[in-house]
């Protein structure tokens, strides 16, 4: 009983702060403003805080249920990105300056957490390899922040995954308030993640690939969380490839992402988030399968067998000139 109540203290909170900020938004103009880039799609100026909102959500949910300590790894450079993501969102920061601060915060996540990745023997390396990694999910999340709803139902589903998988209770608290958010964020929006939001959610999704790996083990872990978010680190991946294919500048945006692929094919935002929810679920569940085999030998050659898919998937569509880079 005591845990439903926390929860909806939580979900009461969440819902409370995200409706002040959709009015403090609309009073002070803080939004993301129609066709202001070819690269938007909505038709309405929308309101961008939904990743304070969810900020403060998972602030509440960890004081309240006496988890605050499990999470300052989140909450402490989630904080700094938070804000970052607000300057940003107003002030068009640099990619290389966000760059900077992504890297400060995963080294704040990795010394506040001591979620330091088992890859080698060396410390050193095991430092840079868990850079990387957080730096590469946060960014891949913000990719996949680009039509209504779309990060926040992927979110969900890999943090309600990862709850199932591998058994972390506090999760429960870091769902909520992305569960409210997405009452707001599905179509058609009332409110984005902005910046700040997608940020956070790329934090949270990065902390909690580093603790399945430190609870299940490297190999093991690295496969189920690439299982889980397999779609936005594809995407990344060959955005990497196709923009240093094209000899454009990788941390450019354009409109060939999977999701303005489809959305250009399929039309409806709604169908499309269908399509990735399918898509994430299958997977979720997949991964939960292969999570019920012991050992770690195994799972370097699952890793393996991943790479090996992705890469291949990746040269195909290079050959069949798909997802090319439009900037129209």
């Amino acid at each position: 009983m005591k845990v439903f109540i926390l929860i909806f203290i939580q979900f009461a909170v969440t819902l409370t702060v995200l409706l002040l900020l959709e009015k403090f938004s609309a009073m002070f103009n803080v939004v993301d403003i129609a066709f202001k880039e070819e690269r938007k799609i909505h038709r309405e100026n929308i309101p961008i805080l939904g990743g304070v909102g969810i900020f403060f959500g998972i602030l509440t949910g960890m004081l309240i249920s006496g988890n605050f300590d499990k999470t300052l790894g989140i909450l402490v450079p989630g904080s700094l990105l938070v804000f970052i993501g607000l300057i940003d969102d107003s002030f068009n920061l640099k990619p290389i300056l966000k760059l900077v601060f992504q890297i400060i915060s995963a080294v704040l996540l990795l010394f506040v957490s001591e979620l330091i990745p088992k890859l080698t023997g060396i410390s050193g390396i095991n430092w840079v390899f868990g850079v990387l990694f957080i730096v590469a999910i946060i960014n891949s999340s913000n990719m996949n922040d680009g039509f209504d709803g779309q990060l926040s139902m992927l979110s969900v589903i890999f943090l309600s995954s990862v709850l199932i998988i591998v058994k972390f209770p506090f999760f429960t608290y870091l769902i909520i308030p992305i569960l409210v958010f997405l009452f707001f964020n599905i179509s058609p929006a009332r409110m984005f993640l902005g910046d700040a939001g997608s940020m956070l959610i790329g934090l949270i999704v990065a902390y909690s690939g580093l603790l399945i790996m430190n609870t299940e083990g490297f190999w093991k872990g690295l496969f189920i969380f690439s299982l889980v978010w397999y779609i936005p680190m594809f995407d990344l991946l060959f955005a990497v490839v196709r923009r240093s294919l094209s000899k454009q500048n990788i941390f450019s945006a354009d409109k060939s992402h999977l999701h303005h692929v489809l959305l250009s094919k399929y039309k409806e935002s709604m169908k499309v988030l269908w399509l990735y929810t399918t898509a994430s679920v299958s997977l979720g569940v997949i991964a939960f399968l292969f999570s019920l085999f012991p050992g770690q030998t195994a799972f370097v050659i699952f890793d393996l067998i991943i790479l090996i898919i992705t890469a291949i998937i990746i040269i195909l569509l290079i050959k069949k000139n798909i997802l090319k880079v439009t900037n129209e």
